[in-house]
């Protein structure tokens, strides 16, 4: 019963570090193309790719949100959404400086970070989860317009490539986390059905 009661905020946290990782991959990927003096066209391309894979994202953990808010309890449930926020521009900041290096090994285990820290566990970012994406995000653009040289395009598109990657391991996890939930809703058969007489048996309804 207790990993039932688990997998909806294991779910959720798949979900929203794939969710950071396409959201910081594509600010990093539109600073590529400012760099690279990219057309008009390939912002938009870039653009409405990263918007699809955002949605899809939302689509497919979205729903385990909720059950994440009333299950989950715990850990560093209890921070103030202002304290989490800073502290999510602050990873984006860092994470921009990382890439301001120039090398794409420094910036390994940052996407780890994104891809393994158990999000889940924190309140704000189950109940206010665009909030905190947003302010990864602005922490990231803060970090890449405040740095003293711009990042060079072949190194920024290697961290592109590693946080989308991340971002496809995460959505692999939400598949075979839901193939498993069918899998066990599967396994524990119908449910008890009552007898007009008032008894129940666990057998198929007449």
């Amino acid at each position: 019963m207790r990993d039932d009661d688990n997998r909806h905020p294991r779910t959720f946290g798949a979900g929203f570090s794939g969710l950071l990782c396409i959201s910081s991959g594509l600010v990093l990927l539109m600073d590529c193309l400012v760099v690279a003096g990219a057309k008009p066209a390939a912002f938009l391309f870039s653009g409405v790719v990263g918007a699809a894979a955002i949605v899809l994202m939302v689509r497919r953990a979205g729903s385990y949100r909720h059950e994440a808010c009333e299950l989950t309890s715990g850990g560093s449930g209890n921070l103030p959404l202002l304290a989490v926020s800073i502290c999510m521009a602050g990873a984006g900041y860092v994470g921009a400086r990382l890439a301001g290096i120039g090398w794409a090994t420094p910036c390994i285990p940052y996407v780890m970070f994104l891809c393994f820290f158990p999000w889940s566990r924190v309140g704000s970012c189950r109940r206010s989860p665009a909030t905190c994406v947003s302010m990864l995000c602005a922490g990231m653009v803060a970090g890449l317009v405040t740095t003293d040289r711009m990042p060079h395009p072949v190194s920024t598109a290697m961290i592109v490539w590693m946080l989308w990657t991340g971002a496809v391991f995460a959505w692999l996890r939400l598949v075979l986390m839901d193939r498993q939930q069918l899998r066990s809703s599967s396994a524990a058969g119908p449910g008890p059905t009552e007898h007009p007489d008032g008894r129940q048996w666990s057998g198929p309804s007449p």
